[in-house]
């Protein structure tokens, strides 16, 4: 019997799951007109768990965005998930002890970092990043309406092991939010390239008989 309860408590060990946290200070965060972000804010911080960016652009910071993104943004209003293969680990306003464009996880956001165990696709190394809406309450429930989205990210944010915790600060920062460019409806593309290919056959109907 002792030997049974010896293997059961071995295996258990070997299945449970490693607690890890992040700690996250960023400063200074910015709407998309490049003022600094409200306190109370929906603010999200992510893993990266296949460490392939968003939606598989492999976005490492702001820079990098472009409208493949942003439209793809701009089409998932159900959820803030954008990337199904990412996990979210805090979903709520943004805290910096009364200062505006400041965001941190700590003391600020109850005490508590965001505190998650390892395993089921997170796993150590895999890549965080942070997400903001400044049009939205830190209570929004899906990102519908939104114009503007701030990114940001850092090579070295990378999970770490057992009980480990990722210090995922940046102080000098001016990250501003990229205007969200809305996705046509089919009709209204179908609409745009029909008028396109009109145009251009006007165009060369008028060169020909030039």
């Amino acid at each position: 019997m002792k030997k049974i309860i010896m293997m059961f408590a071995l295996a258990m060990a070997a299945t449970s799951f490693a607690t890890v946290s992040v700690n996250m200070d960023l400063m200074t965060l910015n709407d998309a007109s490049d003022v600094a972000i409200k306190e109370g804010i929906k603010f999200l911080v992510y893993v990266d768990k296949d460490n392939d960016g968003i939606n598989g652009l492999n976005l490492s910071n702001y820079a990098d965005l472009n409208s493949l993104w942003v439209n793809a943004a701009a089409a998932n209003t159900g959820s803030f998930l954008w990337d199904a293969d990412d996990a979210i680990i805090f979903n709520g306003a943004s805290a910096g002890w009364g200062s505006e464009g400041f965001f941190s996880l700590g003391s600020a956001n109850g005490g508590l970092n965001a505190m998650f165990n390892l395993g089921n696709g997170i796993d150590q190394n895999d890549g965080v990043y942070a997400m903001w809406f400044a049009e939205l309450a830190g209570n929004a429930a899906t990102p519908a309406g939104i114009t503007e989205v701030g990114f940001y990210t850092d090579s070295n944010w990378a999970l770490p092991g057992d009980t480990g915790t990722l210090e995922a600060s940046d102080y000098g920062l001016n990250q501003s939010a990229i205007t969200v460019q809305a996705i046509p409806e089919p009709a209204t593309a179908l609409l745009v390239a029909i008028g396109g290919g009109m145009a251009y056959v006007l165009r060369r109907k008028q060169n020909i008989l030039a």
